[in-house]
């Protein structure tokens, strides 16, 4: 009675599970809308799933195809997470050496050729005292992108001990942007506190645009069996969008190379469609490029989500990028990028003597 049945599920097991791999797959590939309650789900979650599984499935039902189902989920989580790559930078560093940590790179030096590097920071501060986050005085970010943020005075009091009389600033009732330099609002989102300004780098006459977003959270939910769920994120999502669109439409348009930062809270992670529209502007994940660690932000006890990013124009070459603590109640990681403004070949010929 056992082996007809054993038979039967050695066949419908892995079989289903090759289906269900092929599914997951294309659902990453095409991030279809009213599929979005699938491609929130980290993709290293569903290998995991389909790999138990299938460890599973081969002693008990002693299956050819069960190793099969587990060689195709291994391959999907290894080559299709988000995570993989900074983990092998880090690997790699760890094993025949790499570049130090931003921790104990607080001025990194000027590489020929090339600019003095700028570093640019995220943080969702969840409301929590800016006071509380000794890292950020440790780093010592050239560009600060907050969201959540605390009163007024403590903005002032942490832009005064990173930047002295250098320092800018300049907040919506969510959102503010901190740096070394002189800042200005040109648009904000009076819902969701997200803005755009306008950063001048103390001693230099360049001007960067800079976005910082705080957009509503798209994130797996519990009661994802019930078909309004699935809509809903659907309806964030498209939502979100319409949004980054909107703003992404208020960056001034400006003659010659443009210089622009788009960074903060997105709500989703990189596997969402919404990071197409920033693709087609020209701009660059930091971490995808330079990515060292985990790299994952929220929530703050357990990472399993990269909602925090920084993406930059390409005049921007991002050299390394990390996630830290934020020693604090703040419920996301603080992420932090250095990036080296490369110049192009005719103004480094007319520099010279």
């Amino acid at each position: 009675m056992w082996r007809p049945i054993r038979q039967f599920l050695a066949v419908t097991i892995p079989t289903a599970q090759l289906l269900l791999n092929a599914a997951v797959v294309l659902c990453f590939w095409n991030l279809w809308d009213e599929w979005v309650a699938v491609t929130v789900i980290p993709i290293w979650a569903w290998s995991g799933a389909g790999v138990l599984i299938s460890v599973l499935a081969w002693p008990i039902l002693k299956s050819r195809l069960a190793l099969l189902s587990l060689a195709s989920w291994l391959i999907t989580g290894l080559a299709l997470a988000d995570e993989t790559p900074g983990l092998l930078r880090q690997f790699r560093s760890a094993v025949v050496g790499g570049g130090p940590s931003l921790m104990a790179t607080p001025h990194p030096p000027t590489n020929p050729g090339i600019r003095p590097r700028l570093r640019v920071a995220t943080l969702h501060c969840g409301g929590e005292a800016i006071a509380a986050l000794a890292k950020l005085e440790s780093l010592r970010p050239d560009l600060v992108l907050l969201q959540e943020v605390p009163e007024t005075e403590d903005l002032t009091d942490l832009s005064t001990r990173l930047y002295g009389n250098d320092g800018g600033m300049v907040r919506t009732a969510r959102c503010a942007i901190i740096g070394r330099g002189r800042l200005s609002i040109s648009h904000d989102d009076t819902p969701t506190g997200s803005l755009v300004a306008t950063y001048e780098p103390a001693g230099s006459q360049e001007v960067v645009d800079v976005m910082n977003l705080n957009l509503p959270r798209t994130q797996t939910r519990q009661d994802l069996w019930r078909p309004d769920s699935w809509s809903d994120l659907t309806a964030r999502r498209k939502a979100n969008r319409r949004l980054l669109r909107g703003l992404l439409e208020m960056l001034p348009e400006r003659i010659g190379t443009e210089h622009r930062f788009v960074g903060g809270n997105f709500g989703t992670p990189p596997t969402d469609d919404l990071f197409r529209l920033l693709r087609n502007e020209g701009l660059t994940d930091g971490h995808a490029v330079a990515g060292h660690g985990w790299g994952n932000t929220y929530p703050a006890t357990i990472p399993v989500q990269r909602l925090d990013q920084v993406w930059a124009s390409g005049r921007f070459r991002p050299t390394r990028s990390e996630t830290f603590s934020p020693d604090s109640l703040a419920a996301h990681f603080l992420v932090v990028t250095d990036y080296e403004k490369l110049v192009e070949t005719a103004s480094l010929a007319a520099a010279q003597p």
